[in-house]
């Protein structure tokens, strides 16, 4: 069931905030952006897509989108590559020129498309240096041998402007390359599956609904798949678009004045996303209930249809409402964590709840997105776009996580600023909490008590009550801390913006924090997976000093460890439904 002004409370059943859910720009513009440098590289392709979308239009976003997936290419960011030291030097040479004896890279080109990939940068210069190779385990409990080569921090941001330009014309040429391009043609398995849009005479709080709600009449054993299992399988039917003039068709949905035109819009957006071939991921698009384990029905307009289509629909008076969902499910290779996207269709509104939920992450989200160019943006970063670590827009997330923790710590807990490791308080300058090798990875934060003398925690006795706000999935019991002077905390940081469970726990993360430093502490003794602190003082000046303290707190056994849970609420605030109105739980670790 479909409405552009519904009013029966359908998305407030579903858990979609239509009405007051922040949108794509939270991330580019919400009080805890510190370091808007860093930021500038975690939202570049949001930022390059949108353009596009404004520039060239709607159609140009949902075509690029079916040809990178028909022709199972997939956008890989440089910046994590360098993160990671897994960028072949030889990769810039396409994109750049090289200077200081072939060991620097100047920028002049982005968008790179070659051997299934499309290289993209934030950045304009950047260098490397030859390196030992070494074995060594990762966080994900992973044996790996380090690579013949090592990545400085890059430096200069790439220009929104001509990133886009660079993309349009190298999609433009990779097109003309392409000698099987045909679109949607022929693109998939298609199913007769919608049989008629049918306005509804009464809504399900039995109010007169005429005109407002367009109901979907789908075939039965489609729509039976749906339900259970999710298809893969694309919609055809009345009035919807395949072929030739897809992009276009869906481009003029994109601000529908009916309810039966959002429901077509919708159905052509879900055919867009099947496209994602089984070599990148799946595409699946489900049917649930309006409120699980009970019916809510409406009362159909008959009267509006043809005898034929009457006919088809057995005579029925009355259809059960469901919610009609889009899931992208991303291919992680060994050591990446799993990915899966979300996109639920707004009962009344013309506008998707988009979430992305990142097995192990940092932090994950769901937003909404009110036009067709913002779903575009979205189906294409998380079809085909980066997620290693849950991609770049988790990592905004995860900063403004690290950001509110350190000021509830010290508005809320009474901590002492200058006891929380790696704080700025000067505005210009940003904060490196915690103990990070450039891969983001290791301690999320180190924080020295008292004060506060003490700290009331939750003690979860289930991962569901742990990773959950408290209540949800049972009550955890509480137990109180006593810190003598001089104690560390080791606080591992997990945030989600607009959903009730943070993500959770890696493989070495799950045996705890005493374990997880440990292990930390072994990889900086040997120097191994990005753990040489020489080479980070460059990136972060005090983590020798950071180091010592971890090093001095586990000998003198004046050590403590939590796992913290941030929760923003759909509105883009911190929650007041947890943690005594802090959105921030606290629990033993």
């Amino acid at each position: 069931m479909f409405s552009l002004d519904g009013g029966d409370g359908c998305d407030q059943l579903l858990g979609i905030p239509s009405q007051n859910g922040v949108g794509p720009a939270w991330f580019r513009n919400n009080p805890w952006i510190r370091d808007q440098a860093r930021n500038h590289r975690d939202t570049f392709l949001q930022q390059v897509l949108e353009h596009a979308g404004d520039t060239l239009g709607n159609a140009w976003l949902a075509e690029f989108h079916a040809f990178a997936a028909s022709e199972k290419l997939q956008l890989v960011c440089i910046d994590d590559e360098i993160r990671l030291d897994e960028l072949p030097p030889p990769v810039l040479d396409h994109m750049g020129e090289r200077s200081q004896h072939g060991y620097a890279f100047a920028l002049h080109s982005n968008f790179l498309f070659t051997d299934h990939k499309i290289y993209f940068a934030t950045f304009t210069h950047v260098q490397w240096a030859e390196a030992q190779r070494e074995e060594y385990v990762d966080e994900h409990g992973t044996q790996r041998i380090s690579p013949p080569y090592t990545w400085h921090t890059p430096s200069g941001l790439y220009p929104i402007e001509q990133a886009f330009e660079q993309l349009a014309r190298h999609y433009a040429e990779a097109k003309a390359r392409a000698r099987f391009w045909q679109g949607v043609i022929g693109a998939g398995e298609f199913a007769l599956g919608v049989l008629a849009f049918i306005p509804v005479v009464r809504g399900i709080k039995g109010t007169v609904s005429l005109g407002r709600y367009a109901f979907v009449a789908l075939e039965a054993a489609l729509a039976a798949d749906a339900m259970v299992d999710g298809s893969s399988r694309m919609i055809t039917g009345e009035g919807l678009s395949i072929g030739e003039q897809f992009f276009t068709d869906l481009a003029r949905l994109a601000n529908p004045d009916t309810a039966e035109a959002r429901g077509k819009q919708v159905f052509m957006a879900i055919n867009l996303a099947l496209l994602l071939p089984a070599a990148i991921g799946g595409a699946r698009w489900l049917m649930h209930k309006l409120q699980p384990g009970s019916m809510t029905t409406v009362r159909l307009d008959n009267a509006a249809l043809s005898q034929e289509e009457v006919r088809r629909l057995g005579n029925r008076s009355a259809g059960e409402v469901t919610v009609l969902e889009t899931r992208i499910q991303r291919r992680s290779r060994e050591g990446e964590l799993p990915v899966t996207a979300h996109e639920l269709h707004s009962v009344e509104r013309n506008a998707s709840q988009v979430a992305l939920d990142v097995v192990g992450g940092k932090a994950d989200y769901a937003y909404m997105a009110t036009t067709l160019r913002d779903r575009l943006v979205a189906m294409i970063q998380h079809s085909i776009g980066p997620v290693r670590m849950g991609g770049s827009l988790t990592r905004v997330v995860a900063d403004a996580g690290e950001e509110a923790l350190a000021a509830a710590l010290v508005s809320h807990w009474k901590v002492k600023p200058e006891n929380i490791l790696g704080l700025s308080t000067h505005p210009s300058r940003p904060s490196q909490f915690g103990l990070k090798n450039k891969s983001d990875q290791g301690i999320d934060m180190l924080v020295y008590v008292p004060p506060p003398p003490s700290m009331t925690v939750r003690n979860p006795t289930t991962l569901e009550m742990r990773h959950h706000i408290d209540g949800l999935k049972g009550t955890a019991p509480v137990e109180e801390l006593k810190f003598e002077a001089g104690t560390l905390l080791v606080i591992e940081v997990k945030t989600t913006l607009g959903k009730s469970k943070t993500p959770g726990f890696l493989k070495t993360q799950m045996a705890g924090g005493n374990a997880n430093v440990e292990r930390i502490q072994k990889l900086i003794a040997r120097k191994k997976g990005g753990w040489n602190i020489d080479d980070l003082k460059t990136v972060t000046p005090d983590i020798a000093a950071k180091a010592a303290h971890l090093r001095n707190a586990m000998s003198s056994g004046k050590i403590s460890h939590l796992h913290a849970q941030v929760f923003f609420s759909s509105d883009g605030q911190l929650s007041t439904l947890a943690g005594s109105s802090t959105g921030i739980q606290i629990n033993t670790w």
